[in-house]
């Protein structure tokens, strides 16, 4: 059994402490709220003091601020970055274990985005916030606002394709849930809030219409994305065989 210490004690280490503890073998508890020793005894670990055990990795319970933990613990410990692995990485072997030890080819099945999407899709309170994560930031919010500025003048100067206000209307309706962080564009001389990668989504669109002279079936299409796939179907009769 693979000997871990588990770095986050409060909401998110409760709800997976049974399967942690079933699975792993814990040879300290750690947190950066160290009024939480009192429940852990001589098991807690200050983090600056891991360093000093023999484990396989730290588990850190944490949904919101991975990205900043792991990089804190890597820097204050001197680890690698695979030492270091989230809940959803964990908890992903659970839900999905055909992926686990698989090649990753780009940055959407790296990482901790496909944990994280496992994750957000079991649990509903993940779910609702999923958009304004720091893993989804990271991994489809990434660009520059400068980017989000051309692709608008994309979707308005090229292509000779143009969306209506009702059709935008629907395209918005993508970023109704999941927290989507949304900022003001102005679409059709109208000023409307909307997230960067929805409107990624709409240039992806125009592009499709435009390869494929409006004319849009699914066996034309290697890969497109859920997002890509709710703007298509609100204009297109979309045909599959």
């Amino acid at each position: 059994m693979e000997k871990v210490i588990v770095y986050g004690l409060g909401q998110r280490w409760m709800e997976s402490q049974k399967y942690i503890e079933s699975n792993y073998e814990i040879i300290g508890y750690s947190d950066a709220n160290i009024a939480k020793r009192m429940n852990y005894k001589n098991k807690f670990i200050n983090k600056e003091d891991i360093g000093k055990y023999l484990f396989d990795f730290i588990i850190v319970t944490s949904y919101l601020n991975i990205l900043e933990i792991r990089k804190e613990l890597c820097s204050i410990l001197s680890i690698d970055e695979k030492k270091v692995k989230s809940i959803y990485e964990i908890l992903c072997d659970e839900y999905c274990p055909e992926y686990k030890g698989k090649r990753n080819t780009s940055i959407t099945d790296a990482g901790l985005w496909p944990s994280f999407c496992m994750i957000a899709a079991n649990n509903l309170n993940i779910f609702n916030t999923f958009r304004s994560n720091p893993v989804t930031l990271f991994t489809c919010e990434h660009f520059e606002e400068q980017w989000d500025k051309k692709m608008i003048e994309t979707i308005e100067r090229e292509y000779g394709i143009v969306f209506s206000d009702e059709e935008w209307e629907l395209f918005l309706e993508n970023d109704r849930v999941g927290g989507a962080i949304k900022k003001s564009y102005r679409f059709n001389n109208i000023v409307r809030k909307a997230n960067c990668t929805t409107i990624r989504y709409v240039r992806i669109l125009q592009q499709l219409c435009k390869l494929y002279n409006n004319m849009l079936r699914v066996e034309k299409i290697v890969e497109i994305g859920g997002g890509v796939w709710r703007a298509m179907s609100y204009n297109y009769a979309v045909l599959s065989n």
